[in-house]
């Protein structure tokens, strides 16, 4: 595969969960909270001896990381003329490839999970969704199955058509 070739069609999904922000805004309040009352009184009610600062800005720190981290990543969906490319942007170096002579076929899909990162096993195989929603199901020759949830799925289904036109079966639902 010729990674640097033009796609025919790519898709950049964020990550925009809003019980995920909730959440991450949640834990960060119980951090701020003490670092703010020991900051304006003086009062060290953790159960930390000292200065409670120094854990709680280490455990801040390290959530403000994998929070930007997880948040700036993308899911990224690349077709080509030869097969396709997919995985999150944050492991860019990981991606998966596949060629479309080990694809078996594919069909269309709603799925109704979580909507967020990378799952593995059951009958959907390895699902990649940054939402809940439509999706393609490949299945490969070797048997692996990959679920890639799209936002774009017109788009998608015109470029799944056009590189692989054998490939399209039944839609179902997927949870």
């Amino acid at each position: 595969m010729n990674p640097s070739a033009q796609p025919i069609f790519e898709e950049r999904q964020h990550i925009d969960q809003w019980w995920l922000k909730a959440l991450m805004l949640g834990i960060a309040l119980v951090i701020l909270f003490p670092i703010g009352q020991y900051l304006l009184t003086g009062q060290n009610n953790t159960n930390v001896d000292g200065n409670p600062l120094v854990p709680l800005v280490i455990v801040l720190s390290v959530i403000a990381i994998i929070s930007g981290m997880l948040f700036l990543s993308q899911l990224v969906l690349r077709i080509h003329e030869y097969g396709f490319v997919f995985g999150w942007s944050i492991l860019e170096g990981r991606f998966q490839q596949v060629l479309w002579e080990e694809v078996e076929s594919y069909e269309w899909t709603t799925y109704t999970g979580w909507g967020l990162g990378i799952r593995m096993g059951g009958k959907q195989g390895t699902v990649y969704a940054a939402h809940q929603g439509p999706g393609v199901a490949f299945l490969l020759k070797n048997g692996s199955r990959y679920l890639i949830v799209t936002q774009e799925e017109e788009a998608l289904r015109a470029a799944l058509s056009k590189a692989f036109p054998k490939g399209d079966k039944k839609a179902g639902s997927i949870a």
